[in-house]
Order: structure tokens, then C-alpha cells, then sequence
């Protein structure tokens, strides 16, 4: 099951990003050694190219298994493409270096993931090297939470770092790109401490900047507010003025206590900013541009269960996703952050339960991926306990913009491997 999803997903990306036809991607993907015969010479290069640049996030790692499939069939793909001289081992650290990235809330799911990686270059290797630094790769975090918004603007934030440096330790984007790349392969210590804190002194100045920014808008609705309410010669506020009076004051009590929050608030210990963690997701103008894959198997757990475990945590859910409408699953969010966070021709694929298509909690997750015609396809297994899970589950596919959705509803048992 998780090959034909790696394999699903790689196939649809490659797709969008070449011009080569369908059937020939499909041949190549799924027999790389017989499918590359099919492969025009002139469309070799930039087939390589996708691969070689593709873009894939697990939100939810847990043991790094769809990750892992996509670095096989990556390196499949990309032998068969190379010359007769490539290292195996190399192949696969381009490919986690460029091409993966993971988040989990829990640590030993991060530890266990990264050892996998490390492990796969091992067995190619004469001589074992070092584990490759994953700091910044696949991480530790919440997924569904951050504190700023993926959109924020970030072109200032370097202005904020570079405050009072000398020119030579001035920095720009580009180049913090190429630092935390630098890293994945830095071996001594006190090299990987030095880009450690450089990378954490940009982030730094990275909230700083927005903390600025969030101050700068209460000063301009207090200004609105003091207009609005300031004594009047003639006459006493209209109905109107009154109404918007109170709307701004909410606003400004909502403002209020999120920039009081940000420092303080223990919920967001976990919280995971996309975009200063995956600073190779930023185009040149510091826009988050997203992943072209987003795969894995997200967390079932009903609304109920996190109100009485964490409740703020689930009242955060319900402030900041749409889908999380009803006793919603977490699985939901999952959905509408995998929408989030993947480029406009990105795909998002999950094994997950489909009962949010029809049942009323589903309402939310239902208008999230009817707004972006997203819904590609579903393969639901209906009874059959195909996974080890609690609940019915099945393979989904979202692609925005799609043109049709294909549902296949499978009507007899299957042996899983």
C-alpha cells in the first residue's frame, strides 16, 4: 500500500511538471529499467530535473515509512536516468538533503525517522559516514499549529538581523538557504554549533520583525477606536459608528491578547513555522511556494477525546480550520493543512477515514475541498479492516483544480504488503 501511494503520488507529480505522456510517466515509474526505453532523449533532462527537484513533506512522520518509500522510488527513477558512474549512496543523500522533509509531534518518531535515512546510506556504503544532520529536514513539531501565519511577510526580517553587522556577516535570504543546506552535511561540532546559531538568531529576528508588525496594526486600530470614540461637538455617534466602534474594540481585544500570548503561551511550545524551518520552500522573494507532494497517514482522533485531554488546544483547531466543523477528526485538519502547505499543482495524499465525505462533522473539510476542487480520488475499502485501525479507512488523493474525482469502492478482501 504505501508503495502504490509513493508511486501514485510521484506519477501525478511528474505528470503536471513534464511534457512527456501519461502512459509513458506511468511505465517509467512503475518499471523504471523497461519505461526509461519509452522515455524520449530530448524529455531525459528535464524528467531528471523533476525528480531531482520535487518537493515532499510527511506532516505526521511517525516512523518515516512514506518518506522512505519516496527516497526508493526516487532513486530508482534517477539510476535509470544517470550515467554509468553514479554512487548509490550519494543518490540517496542529494535525496534527502533536497528533496524530503518530515514533522512529528513526538521525539522518538523523529529519532527513529532519521535513523531510517541514515541507515539507507549506510548499507551503500564501503565506509559508513557520519549520521547527516537532520535538524532541519525532519523535525520536531505540531504540525496544525503556528504561531504566524504561513503567508506573513518576511522580506524585512533580514533588515531586523542585519541591524548593527559588519558587512561580511550581513545575511539575505539566499544565503540562509544555502546555510541550512550547508548544514545537512556539516561533520565538525563546532562548525554545526556556529550554523546552529546563526540559524536560530535569524528565526529570532524572524518573530521579532512580526512581532513588530503585529504592533504596528493595534497602533493603527487604537487610532481608529480613539477617532471613532473621541468627544463630538455635534451630536452623538450614528447607529453606524456605534456598531463599528464595537467591532473594532472585539479586533482589538483579539490583537490584544494574541500579541500577549505569543511569548507566554504554553500552547504554542510545539508550534512549527513552516516557513522559517523549510527555508528552502521560500522563492526568491521569501513566499512560501509549498511542497509538491504531501503524504502519510495523519492521526485519528476524535474533537471529544482532545477537548478533554488538551482544550486549548482544541479550541485553536476550531479558531483556525475551516474544517474542523462538528465533532470533527484530527484527520480533517490534517486535510486542510496538507491544502495549505502544497504549491498550487501539488498533491496532498492520505490514508485516512472517508467518512468525512457524508457525515456531518465532514461539512467543514467538504467546503475546504469543494472551494479548491480538490478532491482527485478515493480508493475506500468500505468494511474491510485492510489497515491495523480502529476505523474503515482509505487511500485520498486532493489535487486542487482537478477535473474529475474517481472513487473506487472495493468489494471484496485484499491481502495488504
Amino acid at each position: 500500500i504505501v508503495r502504490y501511494m509513493c508511486q501514485e503520488s510521484l506519477i501525478a507529480y511528474l505528470e503536471t511538471n513534464t511534457s512527456i505522456a501519461k502512459d509513458k510517466i506511468r511505465h517509467f515509474v512503475l518499471s523504471p529499467e523497461e519505461g526509461v526505453a519509452e522515455i524520449p532523449e530530448n524529455k531525459k533532462p528535464k524528467l531528471l530535473t523533476a525528480l531531482e527537484e520535487v518537493k515532499i513533506c510527511d506532516p505526521a512522520i511517525g516512523s518515516g515509512a512514506f518518506p522512505m518509500g519516496l527516497l526508493n522510488e526516487l532513486l530508482h527513477c534517477r539510476e535509470v536516468l544517470s550515467d554509468e558512474h553514479y554512487d548509490r549512496a550519494e543518490i540517496k543523500k542529494c535525496i534527502i538533503q533536497n528533496n524530503i522533509y518530515g514533522v512529528d509531534i513526538e521525539k522518538g518518531a523523529v529519532d527513529i525517522a532519521r535513523l531510517r535515512f541514515w541507515l539507507s546510506i549506510v548499507v551503500d556504503e564501503e565506509t559508513p559516514s557520519p549520521l547527516p544532520n537532520l535538524d532541519y529536514k525532519i523535525m520536531q513539531g505540531n504540525s496544525l499549529l503556528s504561531r504566524y501565519p504561513i503567508d506573513a511577510p518576511i522580506k524585512d526580517v533580514f533588515v531586523e538581523y542585519n541591524k548593527n553587522k559588519k558587512e561580511k556577516e550581513k545575511m539575505t535570504l539566499a544565503k540562509y538557504k544555502e546555510l541550512v543546506s550547508d548544514y545537512t552535511n556539516t561533520s565538525n561540532h563546532q562548525t554545526k554549533e556556529l550554523f546552529r546559531k546563526t540559524i536560530e538568531d535569524i528565526k529570532s529576528a524572524f518573530k521579532t520583525e512580526l512581532n513588530y508588525r503585529l504592533k504596528e496594526k493595534l497602533s493603527k486600530l487604537r487610532g481608529k477606536i480613539i477617532a471613532l470614540d473621541s468627544p463630538r461637538l455635534f451630536g452623538e455617534p450614528t447607529k453606524a459608528e456605534k456598531a463599528e466602534l464595537k467591532k473594532l474594540q472585539e479586533k482589538l481585544n483579539i490583537l490584544e491578547k494574541e500579541k500577549e500570548d505569543i511569548p507566554t503561551n504554553k500552547l504554542y511550545v510545539d508550534a512549527f513555522e513552516w516557513r522559517f524551518e523549510f527555508p528552502q520552500l521560500l522563492d526568491e522573494n521569501g513566499k512560501f511556494i509549498g511542497f509538491d507532494i504531501v503524504i502519510g497517514n495523519p492521526p485519528y482522533l476524535r474533537i471529544q477525546g482532545i477537548r478533554d485531554t488538551n482544550p486549548a488546544f482544541a479550541e485553536e483547531l476550531v479558531k483556525k480550520y475551516h474544517s474542523a466543523t462538528g465533532s470533527f477528526d484530527l484527520y480533517a485538519a490534517f486535510a486542510e493543512r496538507g491544502l495549505q502547505v502544497i504549491r498550487q499543482s501539488g498533491i496532498v495524499n492520505y490514508i485516512m477515514p472517508d467518512k468525512w465525505t457524508n457525515a456531518a462533522f465532514g461539512k467543514g473539510l467538504r467546503e475546504v475541498v469543494s472551494k479548491q476542487k480538490a478532491a482527485h480520488k478515493i480508493i475506500s475499502f468500505g468494511a474491510y479492516q485492510v489497515f491495523n485501525a480502529s476505523t474503515y479507512t482509505a487511500l485520498q488523493w486532493f489535487i486542487p483544480n482537478s477535473e474529475h474525482l474517481e472513487y473506487y469502492q472495493l468489494d471484496r478482501n485484499l491481502e495488504t504488503n
